[in-house]
């Protein structure tokens, strides 16, 4: 198990003892992080607008160059199932997009240009869906869009809208089909990814939803 802190902390955990295996320390607070599907490397955001990857196995890290942002918060990290992209999405509603050569972080290119995803607001969560063909974004603006990866990123066929404040986190269903997202006009709403529709809102919660799951 892997925490990231205010504290300017990263602990490692094995989950049969109470105490942290290794502290990794990231010089700002730690806003997220992201396991590579290599099982071997984190890659973590700070608050400070820098990311940071860690070697599990050398002890070591670096510093994504150049630097994606300068003391804009990073928010959200997403890595495709095959760890050829990653996805950084900060407070300013860019998302910064980095394509990894091998099967770790060795070498890389960011793109020149973020993604301008959401103007002027959070982007509160990117996610890539199970088949790593469409990326998806949620922002303090109250919308959802989506990204068409095997088009250098162009924008989905729709912006998803019908929440009415903010969509804090969300989840795609196994097949690539189905979203479901949760924001703080207390509800959750499953939608059809690639037509943009709302299929069915839930509702129930007094308060925001600021966090969904799926089992499917």
């Amino acid at each position: 198990m892997y925490s990231g802190s205010e504290d300017g902390t990263v602990k490692i955990w094995d989950l049969k003892t109470p105490s942290a295996q290794r502290t990794l320390t990231c010089g700002s607070s730690v806003t997220c992080v992201a396991l590579h599907p290599n099982q071997a490397e984190l890659l973590v955001g700070l608050q400070n607008g820098s990311v940071r990857f860690y070697d599990l196995a050398e002890n070591k890290s670096k510093e994504i160059t150049p630097p994606l942002s300068t003391d804009i918060p990073i928010r959200s990290i997403a890595i495709r199932h095959d760890g050829k992209h990653a996805a950084i999405a900060n407070n300013k509603g860019q998302v910064y997009i980095v394509k990894f050569s091998g099967e770790d972080t060795t070498t890389y290119d960011v793109l020149p240009k973020p993604i301008n995803a959401h103007k002027s607001c959070y982007v509160l969560k990117v996610l890539y869906t199970p088949n790593g063909k469409t990326l998806v974004t949620c922002a303090s603006d109250n919308s959802i869009k989506t990204w068409d990866v095997e088009k250098d990123y162009m924008p989905g066929p729709a912006t998803l809208t019908g929440h009415t404040k903010w969509v804090w986190d969300c989840v795609v269903s196994k097949d690539s089909n189905l979203l479901i997202t949760a924001s703080s006009d207390a509800t959750a709403r499953l939608w059809d990814l690639a037509g943009g529709d709302c299929l069915k809102q839930y509702n129930g919660h007094r308060k925001a939803v600021s966090c969904v799951a799926l089992s499917d």
